[in-house]
């Protein structure tokens, strides 16, 4: 057999299709079948059932585990909130309360934040602070779990179908070179990507979308590689009990990398700190006490005191007004320097509660294409980054909602959706904005992480221009609260 031949011999045993098919072998066909049921392939699942162009699309979710009936009650949260959290921005937001899932974010099931403190370790007594425009908070602090729980049950009152169990193969049709066809191509067996269990069920659809995290196997199956590196460091997270409630995301650039304290649910907090490895192993091996100890250190004492709120950054005098103004002027905002703002002292950390800290490896990681003939990646498949700023989750949501608008574009214009020449326009443009973000991130991993004496006063001169100039300010928050131009997707 030629190679050729003997991949299409290889889709006919999988596929279970033509006079060897076993009896065991049942397949189902779909429109869209979507690779991962955990928070972003559910969304997607819920966006394309609960859009008008797309709703009547039959779509499939595969996920190991079966989720819970949308019928049975929603269940109980524990007492103290998993250690696996996100950050949803206020886009994020809006489209799971769009989609009808809008129970996971309750206030009782979620922690909202207001304000947002960015500080270093160095003596200057610089820091920038952020807050909400006064309509609603900057940001939620959500379970993954109940996020994951809620998009689920939604996606199966709207009509999806999940499918569980352990997964033999997945199968991604081959990519078309050149204009001949080889003598038994006619019957286009690998045209349509599979998804093969075990147990002989066969799950074929024209579109398959990977959303099965970092390690996708659907991008793997269609030959998708990537670029990336390994930062070395190693992120420690737990929750813990706190002094007092708080609504300020806080956050301190060390020069091992940056400890956040995040507001959770019932008055709790939520530690995340990037770190070496070997700091890392330690940290996990204290006890719960001792952990909070360390954790109150480098939130205020660990290179040099934290600024005091009666020596807040000068922001808008002399010079830096100065150039604060010819900021505005380029930038196109309007306003000049404003009061700075405040220092708001973290609460302190009392103990970790419920499990043990645990930590995991930091990297990015870039796919060089989002799509392959008949295949598309979205969220933690196409693009894993520094949990520094909290995105992660939040461009996978935007992923989401810019394949959805490419889909409904498609079909309104009576092309094929499932074509490379329509999943370009997604890929291509989610894989700039994302690919800007990933490279912002690191650049701010690196500038905070520098010990360089020209490196810090230009750090210490940036916070103070942003602190103390509310447009470019509003600027950055804009930014911060968006899922890399959700904006623009919604004004199609």
């Amino acid at each position: 057999l030629s190679m050729r031949g003997a991949a299409m011999a290889s889709c006919r045993g999988f596929l279970g299709a033509g006079p060897s098919a076993t009896s065991s072998t049942t397949q189902q066909d779909f429109d869209v079948v979507v690779f991962g049921g955990g928070m972003i392939g559910s969304a997607l699942a819920c966006l394309l059932k609960q859009s008008p162009l797309t709703s009547e699309l039959k779509v499939a979710v595969v996920d190991r585990n079966a989720p819970s009936s949308p019928s049975s009650s929603i269940p109980d949260l524990p007492q103290v909130p998993n250690i696996r959290v996100s950050t949803l921005t206020p886009s994020t937001l809006a489209l799971i309360d769009r989609v009808g899932a809008d129970w996971a974010i309750h206030p009782t099931r979620s922690a909202s934040f207001h304000d947002m403190q960015v500080w270093d370790q160095t003596a200057s007594r610089k820091h920038m602070r952020f807050s909400g425009s006064g309509e609603g908070p900057l940001g939620r602090v959500v379970e993954n779990e109940v996020i994951k729980s809620a998009l689920q049950r939604r996606a199966q009152e709207l009509g999806c179908e999940y499918a569980s169990g352990g997964v033999k193969e997945v199968l991604a049709p081959r990519p078309r070179v050149g204009i001949t066809r080889e003598a038994g191509d006619d019957d286009d067996l690998c045209d349509r990507p599979s998804v093969v269990f075990e147990d002989g069920r066969v799950l074929s659809a024209p579109l398959l979308v990977g959303a099965d995290g970092s390690e996708s196997i659907v991008a793997k199956s269609a030959g998708i590689r990537y670029e990336g590196r390994a930062y070395g460091q190693r992120a420690v997270t737990c929750t813990v009990d706190v002094s007092r409630p708080f609504a300020t995301a806080f956050q301190r650039f060390l020069p091992t990398g940056p400890i956040a304290l995040l507001p959770v649910r019932g008055g709790r907090g939520n530690i995340v700190w990037s770190t070496t490895p070997e700091h890392a192993r330690r940290l996990e091996s204290l006890g719960a006490r001792d952990f909070a100890a360390e954790a109150m250190e480098a939130l205020t004492v660990e290179g040099g005191p934290v600024p005091s709120s009666s020596s807040s950054s000068r922001g808008g005098g002399g010079w830096e007004s100065a150039l604060a103004s010819r900021a505005s002027a380029l930038l196109g905002l309007r306003g000049g320097a404003s009061p700075p703002a405040a220092f708001e002292d973290p609460p302190e950390v009392v103990s970790v509660a419920g499990g043990r800290q645990r930590s995991f490896p930091l990297a990015s990681k870039h796919a060089l294409t989002y799509c392959q003939r008949g295949v598309v990646l979205v969220g933690d498949a196409a693009h894993r980054i520094h949990p520094l700023a909290g995105q992660g989750v939040n461009i996978g949501f935007g992923d989401c909602e810019l394949l959805v608008t490419t889909i409904q574009e498609a079909l309104w214009s009576g092309q094929d959706f499932s074509a490379n020449l329509t999943l370009e326009k997604y890929a291509a443009e989610r894989r700039n904005k994302n690919g800007a973000m990933i490279r912002s991130l690191d650049a701010v991993r690196a500038l905070y992480q520098s010990e360089s004496p020209y490196v810090e006063a230009a750090r210490s001169f940036g916070m103070d221009l942003i602190n103390g100039f509310g447009p470019l300010k509003q600027l950055f928050v804009g930014f911060a609260s968006s899922n890399a131009a959700a904006a623009d997707i919604r004004s199609r």
